[in-house]
């Protein structure tokens, strides 16, 4: 099948990342394929790779997954306050593939975050630590998110967004956050998360595509300037993150509804 294009003069998805240490940045275009962008930061860390090797990359990536799950979702083990978990499922996740795995971007490691129209600079390094700390008095400890579905999913949302606002790692952002809202969800006793179903390397499944769709909306709707960011549980989201709300709330009410992980997504 042909490569999956989103529609509109822009893809509203297109990713300019800065330097991490190594690779090139890599320049914002008008229509770029979602897979892509999900191996670019692979690739900026292990240019030279060949594609055995990224494969490689990407299956023990998804061990540390597997692994961090059990240890932080299924045995409740993570810590109850953001920073600390942030470091914590990181490290777990990358452990092995990263050099630094489970630690902060330092000074110089700078990332950009956005598309075209609305990119953003991550946080400064020396700012990492503040910021999260201020997102963890605004969303609250994961054992403190609500119970009830909607309101969770509007909470989880937010606290995505934010994150990647911060983007305190100079790769595996997404990853991290999401094993965090599955800790939140683990703890609350009534929720329970249904993972992130991941494609092959360099092919996005149909779950990725949305989620990448809804989080680069939330980027474009919230702007670049937006000092308030409220956590409240409420109907109405005002902040640019309802799209990403309701793909939260999918991943919630999928399990709810049937009490079994959904198949495999089809690919492209």
């Amino acid at each position: 099948m042909p490569p999956t294009k989103t529609r509109g003069k822009r893809c509203g998805a297109c990713v300019s990342r800065g330097p991490h240490g190594v690779g090139p940045s890599v320049p914002s275009c008008k229509v770029v394929r979602l897979c892509d962008l999900y191996d670019i930061s692979l690739r900026d860390h292990f240019p030279k790779a060949s594609e055995s090797e990224y494969a490689a990359l990407h299956q023990r990536i998804a061990v540390g997954h597997a692994r961090a799950r059990v240890r932080l979702v299924e045995a409740r083990g993570a810590a109850r306050d953001l920073p600390s978990l942030a470091i914590q499922a990181h490290g777990l996740i990358f452990a092995g593939v990263y050099p630094f795995a489970g630690r902060h971007r330092g000074s110089g490691e700078a990332v950009h975050v956005g598309h075209a129209e609305h990119e953003f600079h991550g946080k400064p390094a020396d700012h990492i630590d503040d910021c999260l700390c201020k997102l963890n008095q605004h969303a609250g400890p994961i054992d403190t998110w609500p119970k009830e579905q909607k309101a969770f999913a509007i909470r989880a949302a937010r606290f995505l967004r934010r994150f990647f606002e911060i983007h305190p790692f100079a790769d595996g952002n997404g990853r991290t956050a999401r094993l965090m809202v599955e800790c939140a969800a683990a703890l609350t006793g009534t929720l329970r998360i249904v993972p992130l179903q991941h494609g092959k390397p360099r092919h996005a499944s149909r779950d990725q595509r949305e989620y990448l769709c809804a989080l680069q909306e939330a980027h474009k709707r919230v702007g670049l300037t937006r000092a308030q960011y409220q956590f409240e549980a409420s109907g109405s989201v005002a902040d640019g993150c309802a799209r990403l709300a309701r793909w939260w709330a999918k991943r919630i009410a999928l399990l709810d509804l049937s009490g079994e992980t959904p198949p495999e997504q089809d690919e492209d």
